[in-house]
């Protein structure tokens, strides 16, 4: 019991935990970055098809301009035409071809040197990028020149600008683009959180509440959880852990049923030690009487309290719930089921059952004589039980003792079987044959009996086990190894 009950220090801890622990503000902040890490990959593409919009924009401004100048036959060579239309565009030279010859050139002065050259035609979105990069790299510092065909006359255009306007725009529009993908992130992280803190969080917090209120107070029914009705995952893990907490409650109180009962059984044993004593001392002096029939039952009356004292001294050891080791003996089977036959015979109703030992004299067994009696006398006694609850007068009711040996290339064991005729196990008792309080094959039974048969032959290093149970039959056999 006291191993479940919580830390105090522990649970308080965990109830508040820090701000940047807890499992919402995690998600909330993983939410956050990766739509930001999602907008950073979408904005290194995006960044570089604003570069070329910007140049497109140019370009195609251009192109209105050479259009103007044909229509209208103004002379390119006119200073103020020039300087207007170059200030206009915010370009230092535009030059104008048709059929691979220039036509038109407007310029103030053309630079020394081109520092970059693209054709807005033909340019990749890999080399879109790359421009892109190598503009802010350089830091508006160059000079460039980009060139496209414009109309369907095969005219094209060369456009030769400063990039530092360029630049200055593409931070504008990278600001703009952080500023909107903070937003975005937020918003979704914000959603997401709401979501999954209605769909996870709160239940997973719901189970953690109720686990720890059950490991404070597990024997109180109250604190198992109350599954909701949910179908998901959660649903069925909260259902199991109500069920597993049950469970526990269920078998934390036939424990300490169990420890009650122990402390009721050694308080009981102590007065009844003392009357086997007295008992034995009256039966000792029963022995040496001349009646025939007191000297031949005598011998086993004393037997009888010699192994009750002996067992009464040993079960406030036997209350820890296990056996003492067994005192190994080399013992006659057929004398100690001989033994078994009388006690059973001297029970109440006992002379109505035919109990049939065909065991040969002189099968040795190698056992503990007092744990083996118990043994075969719980079997027994089981047995002439289920005889009794028989509903057919016509059967002669009938347990039969035989010894079986086995042997195999590494092991011998003598296999001690208990057949009788009666009605078989009803459904209940064979689900839990060997488990105390529950396995009783009869209305008011403890289940002790087979339990504790069970545990004696696996402390003899062999075993018990049912054979075959139904209508007219039940067979179990207990093995002993060499």
């Amino acid at each position: 019991m006291t191993a479940l009950m919580p830390n105090t220090a522990t649970t308080t801890a965990s109830a508040r935990l820090p701000l940047l622990r807890r499992l919402n503000t995690k998600l909330l902040l993983l939410t956050i970055v990766f739509v930001l890490l999602a907008e950073i990959l979408i904005f290194v593409p995006s960044v570089a098809n604003f570069r070329l919009s910007w140049l497109q924009g140019r370009l195609n401004t251009a192109a209105t301009v050479s259009n103007l100048l044909f229509d209208e036959k103004i002379a390119p060579t006119q200073p103020l035409v020039k300087s207007d239309i170059l200030m206009a565009l915010g370009v230092k030279a535009i030059i104008i071809r048709a059929e691979g010859r220039s036509e038109i050139q407007i310029m103030n002065e053309m630079p020394d040197e081109i520092d970059a050259k693209t054709n807005l035609s033909t340019v990749t979105a890999m080399q879109s990028i790359m421009d892109a990069f190598q503009t802010f790299v350089n830091g508006g510092r160059r000079t460039i020149m980009f060139t496209g065909t414009v109309g369907t006359i095969g005219r094209s255009v060369d456009v030769v600008v400063d990039e530092a306007p360029l630049l200055h725009d593409m931070w504008v529009y990278s600001r703009n683009v952080a500023v909107l993908s903070l937003i975005i992130s937020v918003f979704t992280a914000a959603l997401v959180f709401l979501a999954l803190g209605r769909l996870v969080l709160n239940p997973v917090r719901r189970m953690a509440e109720a686990m720890s209120a059950f490991a404070g107070a597990p024997e109180n029914r109250a604190n198992i959880i109350k599954p909701s009705t949910r179908v998901d995952e959660l649903g069925t893990a909260e259902r199991n852990l109500a069920s597993m907490q049950g469970a526990l409650t269920d078998a934390l109180g036939e424990r300490k049923h169990l420890a009650n009962l122990g402390l009721a059984v050694s308080k009981i044993n102590h007065d009844m030690r003392n009357l086997l004593t007295s008992a034995q001392l009256i039966s000792d002096r029963l022995a040496g009487a001349k009646d025939p029939m007191v000297a031949r039952l005598a011998p086993k009356l004393v037997g009888a309290l010699d192994r009750a004292v002996r067992y009464s001294e040993n079960v406030l050891t036997y209350g820890k719930a296990k056996e003492a080791a067994p005192q190994l003996k080399q013992l006659d089977l057929n004398v100690a089921v001989d033994d078994v036959v009388a006690m059973l015979q001297a029970d109440a109703g006992g002379e109505a059952i035919k109990i049939e030992n065909h065991i040969s004299i002189g099968t040795f067994v190698s056992a503990d004589p007092d744990q083996l009696f118990r043994a075969l006398f719980n079997l027994a006694r089981n047995a002439a039980q289920a005889l009794a609850r028989s509903d057919d007068q016509k059967v002669i009711a009938c347990i039969r003792f035989e010894a079986l040996h086995h042997k195999n290339s590494t092991d011998k064991t003598t296999i001690i079987r208990v057949t009788d005729n009666g009605p078989g196990l009803p459904p209940r008792a064979r689900e839990h044959l060997f488990e105390p309080f529950t396995g009783s094959t009869t209305s008011g039974g403890t289940g002790l009996g087979l339990a504790i048969a069970r545990e004696i032959a696996q402390g003899h290093g062999g075993d018990l086990i049912l054979v075959e149970t139904g209508a007219g039959k039940t067979v179990f056999e207990l093995t002993l190894p060499a």
